[in-house]
């Protein structure tokens, strides 16, 4: 089968052939092709089970970047490749490849990455196993990717060498990057039966079988229902990555699928510090955690491995460590610790001394929060003790001048009009005083009524002297 595609104000003919299943597989375009009206197609980089690399310019902006063409057509691939882009896409980490477009040409989808010189681990490790500090420290940075990828609710499932790319920046520094989300696993949407034809794998192991991943690297949850698998599988990966960097070997090895699943569900791979040099047996340990067959005994997070591997890391390695741990989950971290505050791009390149200066930053906040604020609370608690003393002599000084009021005089007229019965008892004073037991007792005489003449009426006595305690003088 043949399908025309234009580009350029010329014609091509892409070869699209129809295999057994009804999935159509498409060559990429040609060198020289215009891709959506921008991109002129370039060398090819490279192919894998799902897709075909080729760099490519952006025509306006006189930009590198990387196309992946679908090399498998079909509706479910489709669905996978899109949620590949959508999923790369929501991820703003520096350590996972960025996604610039996506869209369809001649009916393959497509999408517009990045460009990243350099090569992926597995190359590398082709070559021989890395040193140990340079393995966990590429090791944390892939743990930057995958932990806000988990922060996201998106499981990789399909972690290796071979989708870890160990890029050169511009600024001449060495950075991991998480490749090929195709076959990530969203946990909002569910999976879909995948035909055994539409393998994805990497390895001649997995020639045969419906497998989504490379068996050599999944784990045994897996191996049995991809469609249910959590976080802990990719820190299986994770962990089956780190092994291989630091030896050069596979933990789970086999010639076949059949054999490497029996390993996966059966077999204890040795000691990593038995097949690698300087590997120290503490390390052994945490390799050893996050390849645990059963799911309670592993390491529960990304950011718990990241964790335990920082202290075999350099410098580079210790900052990506506390990235991702700033990626961890509330319910994990429950168990695990607080949060760690994710470095700037700045504190990203400082120097060991920066790092110092830094941490003796935070002492001294922490100092000062505990010296001077304790001082402050006992000037406040001094300033309330005063307020408080003189409000005690205000209230006794208001009761002193409500002992000296003047008891209210009533008319002799309407005095005469009130029973005595009705008349209010004189008020007692508030507290003893030494000069009431010598004041002479005051008579009280009864009001007598007496006719009220209709002419004006007496004059009031003249108001009665009262002693210190408001008592009127009787003479």
């Amino acid at each position: 089968m043949w399908g025309l595609a234009t580009g350029g104000g010329w014609g091509y003919a892409a070869r699209m052939t129809v295999v057994g299943d009804g999935a159509v597989l498409a060559d990429p375009p040609p060198e020289g092709t215009i891709v959506a009206g921008k991109y002129r197609v370039g060398e090819r980089l490279g192919a894998g089970g799902m897709g075909t690399l080729v760099q490519a310019e952006h025509l306006l902006l006189h930009k590198q970047v990387a196309i992946k063409f679908m090399r498998r057509c079909s509706a479910s691939s489709h669905r996978r490749f899109i949620r590949e882009a959508q999923a790369a896409q929501s991820l703003s980490s520096d350590h996972v490849v960025r996604v610039f477009d996506i869209g369809f040409h001649d009916d393959v989808p497509f999408i517009v990455m990045e460009h990243l010189d350099g090569s992926d681990l597995a190359t590398l490790t082709d070559e021989g196993p890395l040193p140990v500090e340079e393995a966990v420290d590429c090791l944390l940075e892939a743990c930057v990717g995958v932990a806000e990828a988990h922060a996201l609710g998106i499981v990789h499932r399909d972690l290796k060498p071979a989708n870890l790319f160990y890029a050169h920046t511009a600024a001449q520094q060495r950075s991991v990057k998480v490749l090929d989300f195709g076959i990530s696993k969203l946990a909002t949407v569910a999976d879909e039966p995948v035909p055994a034809a539409e393998t994805h794998t990497g390895t001649s192991a997995t020639a045969t079988g419906a497998l989504l991943g490379s068996p050599h690297f999944m784990s045994p949850e897996q191996l049995r229902d991809p469609s249910s698998v959590d976080v802990r599988t990719d820190v299986w990966a994770l962990g089956v990555t780190g092994y291989v960097l630091l030896t050069g070997e596979q933990p789970f090895a086999g010639d076949s699928v059949a054999d490497v699943t029996r390993a996966v569900f059966a077999a204890d791979p040795p000691p990593a510090s038995l097949r690698g040099r300087g590997i120290p047996s503490e390390l052994d340990l945490v390799l050893e955690a996050a390849l645990a067959k059963r799911l309670e005994d592993r390491i529960p997070s990304v950011a718990e491995l990241a964790r335990r591997l920082a202290p075999f890391s350099g410098k580079r390695g210790r900052l990506a460590a506390e990235r991702a741990e700033a990626f961890e989950s509330p319910v994990a971290r429950g168990a695990t610790g607080p949060k760690r505050p994710v470095p700037d791009a700045a504190a990203a390149t400082e120097t060991d001394a920066g790092l110092s200066t830094t941490v003796g930053t935070s002492t001294r906040r922490i100092a000062w929060r505990r010296g001077v604020l304790p001082a402050v609370a006992g000037l406040i608690a001094v300033a309330s003790a005063i307020l408080w003393a003189r409000a005690g002599e205000v209230a006794r000084l208001g009761h002193g001048l409500a002992r000296f009021t003047p008891p209210a005089r009533v008319p002799p007229s309407a005095a005469a009009r009130i029973p005595v019965e009705a008349l209010p008892a004189p008020s007692a004073p508030s507290a003893p005083s030494p000069s009431r037991a010598d004041a002479p007792r005051q008579r009280h005489h009864p009001v007598r009524p007496h006719a009220v003449a209709s002419a004006a009426p007496p004059p009031l006595p003249p108001p009665p002297r009262l002693d210190a305690d408001g008592v009127p003088i009787i003479r």
